[in-house]
């Protein structure tokens, strides 16, 4: 079973964010570009287990939210193939539980 979480920190700066999980659940962040994800973002490498993005709210080009119907969220972290132990660790780290997608 596939399982794709999704949190959101408010008033948090993403570069912090991104240290804090990389730290706690013991993976590598890369830098990468998306246009859909407001440009700059940091994720774990493609087919890693589990799968983290964490980007802004916010489109850099033209300042849309990503998030609109969160607009207090500053952080948005994509996540698949995460433990109910990992989702806990997000949660620790003042991650708020957006969704669960099991697909």
């Amino acid at each position: 079973m596939d399982r794709a979480d999704e949190y959101g920190w408010i008033g948090a700066d993403y570069h912090d964010v991104a240290a804090q999980v990389s730290s706690r659940l013991g993976l590598e962040m890369h830098s990468r570009w998306s246009d859909e994800r407001g440009g700059y973002y940091l994720s774990t490498a493609v087919g890693a287990t589990p799968g983290i993005s964490i980007m802004r709210n916010f489109e850099d080009e033209d300042g849309v939210l990503l998030k609109e119907d969160h607009p207090e969220l500053t952080v948005i972290l994509d996540s698949s193939d995460l433990t109910d132990v990992q989702g806990s660790l997000l949660e620790e780290l003042g991650g708020i539980l957006l969704g669960r997608y099991i697909k």
